[in-house]
């Protein structure tokens, strides 16, 4: 088929965190009219090469600030997929809607289709978001992404582990995160932040956020994974005060990460010491 597609096989030397029965993906690269490259990533099970799951993106790397009539083909080819996926498979669990381009140029316009069940295990999502903000120390990128994953439904979810190296890095970030908020620093805190929730997090709403963790003592307690409804894991860690010695902690800070190491929620937790 990629054969057929005139595709190009792409050598990369990164390693992607996978379940323990899946193998690092074959690439390939098909020339794309009105879009950029779409990579193909194939991820084959371990024990006989059998398919695991691929993913289909189209990605601008190059994150300049786009004009509208550019960003269509995204929006074009996001519905095109869509019908054909619903065509075959029914209606899908949906997030987000693509009405609006205004939202392009100030929040981002995101959209999030799922169709999973007993036979199909299939996720597609689209980001288009056009700012180019630098404040201090601080850039935000545009972001024009559009992702298909289909995913072996027989298997069942494998829940990647954490390395050592990968707890240390997002740990120091979180410290910094904190220490950026707790002291006011909300720009610079920003950095932190995926393009994802970026232009939808108001001060005030970092500013309820400081209120909510008073200070930045604060000590990492839990680490792992968390995923989504729709099957897609996120790297999670959880802090609890220093100072607190009860099982589980009476407060919590939950920091949810994106694959490219930026925040994507914050979530304070408090129970009280009878629950």
């Amino acid at each position: 088929m990629e054969t057929n597609n005139k595709s190009e096989l792409i050598k990369d030397n990164s390693q992607y965190m996978n379940g323990e029965d899946t193998g690092q993906p074959i690439i390939y690269k098909r020339t794309q009219s009105g879009l950029p490259d779409l990579l193909v990533y194939y991820f084959p099970f371990k024990r006989d090469s059998s398919i695991s799951s691929i993913r289909y993106t189209w990605t601008d790397k190059e994150a300049p600030v786009r004009p509208l009539n550019e960003l269509k083909s995204y929006i074009s080819k996001y519905k095109e997929l869509l019908g054909y996926i619903t065509a075959k498979y029914g209606k899908s669990n949906s997030k987000g809607n693509l009405d609006d381009l205004s939202l392009i140029d100030t929040k981002g316009l995101t959209r999030n289709d799922s169709w999973v069940n007993d036979t199909t295990n299939i996720e597609m999502y689209i980001t288009l978001y056009n700012k180019h903000v630098v404040q201090g120390n601080m850039t935000i990128n545009p972001t024009h992404t559009l992702t298909l994953f289909v995913r072996s439904p027989s298997e069942k979810p494998v829940t990647p582990v954490l390395s050592k190296e990968k707890i240390s890095k997002l740990d120091s970030l979180t410290k910094l995160f904190l220490a950026d908020i707790c002291s006011g620093n909300l720009a610079d805190s920003r950095s932190f932040l995926s393009p994802l929730i970026i232009g939808q997090v108001k001060d005030e709403q970092l500013i309820a956020l400081k209120a909510a963790i008073k200070d930045d003592k604060w000590a990492l307690n839990m680490s792992g994974m968390q995923v989504s409804s729709s099957g897609k894991a996120y790297n999670n860690l959880r802090y609890a005060r220093k100072d607190d010695s009860n099982t589980p902690p009476l407060e919590w800070v939950s920091i949810v990460f994106d694959d490219n190491d930026k925040i994507i929620a914050v979530q304070p937790l408090t129970r009280s010491a009878s629950q």
